[in-house]
């Protein structure tokens, strides 16, 4: 992945305006961020004790719905708008975390795949429901609890392979 600084310098000697690198240089550091936050989310799913605490430490709390249903909370990291904490069915550990990019055209498939590794491709939802992804274990927080990931993807041009992050499912995984 080329840096800022090298794209300046590239945009620079084309001859190009130096704005058409400012976009790009935003998009690959709030990829990185977010990546850093999905990191984060993962430690925080699989330590926390309950869904609250796991809602509070990744950002601010608008709405929790009490009993079985969610949490929704605006995260700290800002270039996702909106998180959701679920409580496993029965319990208040939390289950998974829901994450949704500000913008669905930044996170890309390949920096997940560098980030996290290989992926296997998912059913969909069903009929035009977009496709999915799931990386195994991105998070091991000790033996028999690790911390998956669900990617619902924006397919590119080629396909998911140059597709970016629509929603992004942190699943708690027992075993």
């Amino acid at each position: 992945m080329i840096d800022a600084r090298a794209l300046t310098l590239l945009v620079a000697l084309s001859g190009a305006p130096a704005a058409c690198a400012a976009p790009v240089a935003r998009r690959e550091g709030a990829g990185g961020a977010m990546i850093e936050f999905v990191r984060e989310a993962c430690r925080i799913l699989t330590q926390a004790t309950t869904a609250t605490e796991a809602a509070k430490r990744l950002g601010t709390v608008e709405v929790d719905y009490g009993g079985a249903l969610q949490i929704v909370l605006r995260p700290r990291e800002p270039a996702f708008m909106r998180a959701e904490v679920m409580r496993a069915p029965g319990g208040e550990e939390p289950y998974a975390i829901e994450l949704v990019p500000a913008d669905e055209r930044v996170l890309s498939v390949a920096a997940l795949g560098a980030a996290f590794g290989a992926y296997a491709t998912s059913a969909s939802e069903g009929p035009g429901a977009p496709p999915q992804i799931v990386f195994g274990t991105v998070f091991r927080a000790r033996p028999g609890l690790s911390c998956a990931l669900v990617v619902e993807v924006l397919p590119g041009s080629r396909g998911i392979d140059d597709g970016t992050a629509r929603k992004l499912l942190l699943r708690r995984d027992h075993g």
